[in-house]
């Protein structure tokens, strides 16, 4: 499975949903996929997607809130995994591991060193799930535990897409209109 697949997976399964993406390719293939009001690209701010996504979570508990972000991010900000999964927030988090930091040249991360989805079940998620295909993430989506916790394998690949169109200001003002 590619991001691009994974990612639009997602928005086609979850389109009332609010999706943070991380910073640099997680961001600009959403973008890519589709531009709308409910997505909140987190531009410059490696590791925080997650927690500006529990942030809004916790403000709009009826809104369902997605995170995609890669695993160079989550590890950036292993913390947010125990607060998120200890205040349950209506949220499902979203892995997409490839074993690198793509944006910033391809090194390669820790996350095939540690278990992203044991630490996620140590800090206590409702549930978790390791995906490897577009229909293993398909069915994934569809559980009703939160929070819910997706490690999606990703392939490793070229990637040449335009940054994301919308500044940090026009994204405050979009997700405001959405709480």
């Amino acid at each position: 499975m590619n991001r691009r697949k994974a990612i639009e997976t997602v928005l086609f399964r979850k389109q009332d949903a609010i999706v943070f993406s991380s910073n640099g390719y997680t961001s600009r293939e959403l973008f890519s996929v589709k531009d709308r009001k409910e997505n909140f690209y987190v531009i410059g701010a490696m590791g925080f997607a997650s927690s500006l996504a529990l942030g809004y979570s916790l403000c709009a508990p009826e809104k369902e809130t997605i995170i995609l972000e890669g695993d160079a991010n989550i590890l950036m900000n292993l913390s947010s995994l125990v607060t998120i999964a200890n205040t349950k927030p209506n949220l499902i988090h979203i892995i997409l591991d490839n074993g690198t930091s793509s944006s910033t040249g391809g090194q390669k991360t820790y996350a095939s060193y540690v278990d992203l989805s044991e630490m996620a079940e140590k800090s206590g998620y409702a549930k978790i799930i390791v995906v490897k295909t577009v229909e293993e993430l398909g069915r994934a989506l569809d559980l009703n535990k939160r929070p819910l916790f997706i490690l999606a394998k990703i392939s490793l690949e070229e990637y040449k897409k335009p940054r994301v169109g919308v500044h940090p200001e026009q994204l405050v003002e979009r997700i405001k209109g959405l709480t």
